[in-house]
C-alpha cells in the first residue's frame, strides 16, 4: 500500500514512488492551499498544472490543483523556461543586468565582433578582455575579478552559450565480425604454418600529427545552427607517425615520417625514427624500411 503523502509532498517523487499512482485529483488535493497565504512552487508542480491546462483551460487548472488562475496564466508563458529548469527550483529571480553593466555590454560587443571576423572565441579570452575593460574603467582588482562564474552568468544574460565541434561518426560495416574472425584465423595458420615466436609478431598504426590544430570550442548563440568558425588555413598541414608494439609488450620505436623532399637539419628527439616524404605519406618503399 502507497503511504500517506504529507502536504507538500513532490509529486513527481510521488509518481516514482514503486507501485503507486495517483491521478490527478489525488495530486491536486495534495497542494490544496489557503488562497490568503503566500506559498512557493517547484518547477515540476508548475509544469504539472501546465500540462493539465494545456488538455483542459486556465480555469479549470487553477480549481484543480488550489491556485490563482494569473499563476497559471504566467506560467504557461514561461513553459520552454521550467522545462529546461531543475524539478525542483522554485524561483527565477536574479539581476537581469549584472553587477558591472558596462563590462558586460563591451565584452558582449567583442564577442559580437569576434563573431563576424569567424574567429573562434573560448571564455577564458572573454575574461581576459573583460579584465582589460575593467583595467580601463578604473575598475578595483579586488572588486571584479572576471570569474568563470561571472562568465557563465554574462553569456545567460546575453544569450550566449558554448559551441562544440560534433565530428561525424564513422559507420561499421555490417559484415565487422566475420571479417575479424578471418582476420584471426589467417594469423594463427601463418603462425602455425612458419612457426613465429611472439617477438616477430606485432601491431602498427599510422596516425597524422596535426601541426596546427584550430579551436574546438566556442561561443556563439543559442541554438545557431550551423556555427562557422574561421581557420588559419594549415589545419590540414600534417606529418604521419607510425606507432607499433610487438605481441610479447615491447614498445617499437616511433617512425616520423615529414613532409617533404629531405629530412631539414636539425636535431631531433631521440627514440625515433625519422624519414621524409614528398606529402608526407606511408608508401610501400617506407614501410619495407
Amino acid at each position: 500500500e502507497p503511504p500517506e503523502w504529507s502536504e507538500g509532498y513532490p509529486f513527481y517523487m510521488a509518481l516514482g514512488f514503486p507501485g503507486c499512482e495517483l491521478s490527478a485529483d489525488d495530486l491536486a488535493g495534495k497542494f490544496q492551499f489557503s488562497r490568503g497565504m503566500r506559498r512557493s512552487y517547484d518547477a515540476g508542480f508548475k509544469l504539472m498544472v501546465v500540462e493539465f491546462a494545456e488538455s483542459t483551460n486556465n480555469c479549470q487548472a487553477a480549481k484543480q490543483f488550489g491556485v490563482l488562475e494569473k499563476n497559471v496564466r504566467d506560467w504557461r508563458k514561461v513553459k520552454p523556461q521550467l522545462q529546461n529548469a531543475h524539478a525542483m527550483r522554485r524561483a527565477f529571480r536574479g539581476p537581469k543586468n549584472g553587477r558591472f553593466a558596462l563590462v558586460d555590454q563591451r565584452v558582449a560587443e567583442y564577442v559580437r565582433y569576434m563573431q563576424a571576423k569567424g574567429d573562434p572565441i573560448t571564455r577564458e579570452a572573454m575574461q581576459l578582455k573583460a579584465l582589460e575593460i575593467a583595467q580601463e574603467m578604473n575598475i578595483p582588482e579586488k572588486g571584479f575579478k572576471a570569474s568563470l562564474g561571472w562568465c557563465r552568468r554574462m553569456m545567460r544574460r546575453y544569450d550566449l552559450s558554448l559551441r562544440h565541434k560534433v565530428p561525424v561518426p564513422q559507420q561499421l560495416p555490417e559484415d565487422l565480425t566475420e571479417k575479424l574472425v578471418t582476420y584471426q584465423r589467417s594469423v594463427l595458420a601463418l603462425r602455425r604454418a612458419h612457426d613465429y615466436q611472439v617477438a616477430q609478431m606485432g601491431n602498427a598504426d599510422e596516425t597524422p600529427i596535426c601541426l596546427e590544430v584550430p579551436s574546438r570550442v566556442t561561443v556563439d548563440n543559442q541554438g545557431e545552427k550551423p556555427v562557422l568558425v574561421k581557420t588559419p588555413g594549415r589545419e590540414k598541414l600534417k606529418i604521419t607517425a607510425m606507432l607499433g608494439v610487438l605481441a610479447d609488450g615491447r614498445k617499437l620505436p616511433p617512425y616520423i615520417i615529414l613532409r617533404g623532399t629531405y629530412i631539414p637539419p636539425g636535431k631531433f628527439p631521440s627514440g625515433m625514427e625519422i624519414r621524409c616524404h614528398r606529402y608526407g605519406w606511408m608508401t610501400e618503399d617506407l614501410m619495407q624500411d
